[in-house]
């Protein structure tokens, strides 16, 4: 293990390089006057000159489009805009570095990735109606931070000069040093000076967004972020987090990063028969703790306890065990053993955890595992490429069309009705078919390991209706 002077050391020598780096590649104009977090954001619509004001009005009247068609339940791909995306060298350096070997890259990678050779990126910020930061804050926490999953590379734990980054975050700092410096470098540049961030987006699926030091950060208070999930006032109140209600000018609901989705074929569709012969009716997982938000010690006053909702899925076991196969276990596994579960089920329990949202959604979706919902707020904060201003979010993607859906009070107190429901669309090819195909249509919209750039378009889209949405 490094002493501490090397530590040091280290940090000065990096520190170094990426200075003489910055200075040699860089091609945009950056001020050295002071960032907008020193501006009070409630100053923000002076800022903006009355034409852009203008401009942002008569383009939210085109906003009206939806990004869902009713009549098919798809999500259409409706980009039609342009976006700048701040160059790479400059800015986040990671990308094509040490990030580029991780096994788990986050959404914001992925995101990126599908940018790079997108038709709508304009190398022109003036012709822009957004601005993508890609700072990658998310990437940099799934591949470096401690998790069952992966251990995190070696080249990202050797010579490393800020290893505070690694558990510090978000209690004790809000973002690690390499993102702390790609957002100032963004904030200081001509660009972002020019609508003071009204007109950028940051996509950061990580949970850490939406807690401690990180939703109290000036530097995103301007800006929409893209999240896995939105807080509005009621989860708000839950661990005094009322600060996250509006961590941000706006929000958009975007995809988790699933694991189970990077090891997919894709050039290879798994059929209705196919799925019809696995084996197993329904498959969970789930850790054997208390899955509740604590106030340090204490539970948090008015916090959900989601505890005896997962654990309610051992008795579906039990009453399923005498006539089908099930894979449902309080225990963690191995990424492969819980890959190849969800791989041989029919169907995946969704079940809220410490709040609304959950990765074993899309997990599910990857694995072609029809989703069985028990989250009573999916819908409020958690529906997939919604959007809104002070957590009231949007349009978005309806999952009804390719999931069944049950109140966590029936879930709770009606079991046996939950299970001649699951066993009715189960043994109902017309039924189940139907469900099976919507999900198949709206795989491309959610999950970021998929060919082409139908995720990160519709991605796009949402946050050009956020950063166009009129604060009054």
């Amino acid at each position: 293990m490094a002493s501490l002077s090397q530590v040091v050391a280290l940090f000065f020598v990096a520190f170094a390089a990426a200075t003489a780096y910055a200075e040699d590649v860089s091609d945009l104009s950056l001020s050295q006057t002071s960032s907008v977090a020193d501006r009070p954001r409630h100053r923000l619509r002076r800022m903006v000159p009355s034409a852009r004001r203008s401009m942002l009005r008569q383009r939210s009247m085109r906003n009206d489009m939806k990004v869902v068609d009713r009549a098919t339940g798809k999500v259409k791909n409706v980009f039609e805009g342009k976006f700048y995306m701040y160059p790479l060298p400059n800015f986040e350096r990671r990308f094509h570095g040490e990030l580029a070997q991780c096994e788990r890259k986050g959404a914001d990678y992925m995101f990126i990735s599908s940018l790079l050779e997108h038709p709508m990126r304009t190398t022109e910020p003036d012709e822009a109606d957004l601005m993508v930061m890609p700072c990658l804050f998310e990437s940099y926490r799934r591949c470096t931070t401690t998790n069952h999953a992966e251990r995190p590379p070696t080249s990202l734990l050797e010579a490393n000069p800020h290893p505070e980054d690694f558990e510090e975050i978000p209690w004790v700092k809000a973002f690690d040093t390499e993102t702390q410096e790609c957002l100032e470098k963004i904030q200081r540049s001509p660009q972002y000076r020019k609508n003071w961030g009204v007109d950028h987006f940051w996509l950061v699926a990580d949970w850490s967004i939406n807690f401690g030091r990180t939703v109290e950060s000036e530097m995103i208070k301007n800006i929409t972020l893209g999240k896995i999930e939105a807080v509005d006032a009621k989860e708000g109140l839950v661990q005094n987090r009322e600060a996250a209600v509006d961590s941000s000018r706006c929000s958009v609901i975007v995809p988790y990063a699933s694991d189970v989705a990077y090891v997919q074929d894709f050039s290879r569709q798994t059929t209705f028969d196919e799925w019809l012969q696995r084996p197993s009716l329904v498959s969970f997982r789930f850790d054997p703790r208390k899955y509740v938000l604590y106030c340090k010690s204490q539970v948090c006053e008015g916090a959900v306890d989601a505890t005896p909702l997962r654990r309610q899925s051992l008795v579906l076991a039990d009453k399923l065990s005498e006539e089908t196969q099930t894979s449902i276990f309080m225990d963690r596994a191995p990424l492969a053993e819980y890959t190849r579960e969800v791989e041989e089920s029919r169907f995946c329990l969704i079940i809220r955890g410490d709040t609304p949202s959950s990765h074993s959604f899309y997990d599910a979706v990857a694995a072609n595992c029809i989703p069985i919902l028990i989250s009573d707020r999916w819908s409020a904060v958690a529906s997939p490429l919604s959007h809104g201003l002070h957590g009231n979010m949007v349009g978005g993607l309806p999952v009804d069309g390719f999931a069944l859906t049950f109140p966590e009070e029936a879930w709770m107190n009606d079991l046996e009705k939950v299970i001649a429901r699951i066993k009715e669309v189960d043994q109902d090819p017309e039924k189940a078919v139907k469900l099976y195909q919507h999900m198949q249509d709206n795989r491309p919209y959610l999950l970021w390991s998929m060919p082409g750039v139908t995720a990160a378009s519709n991605v796009l889209e949402s946050a050009r209706k956020c950063v166009h949405e009129d604060q009054d």
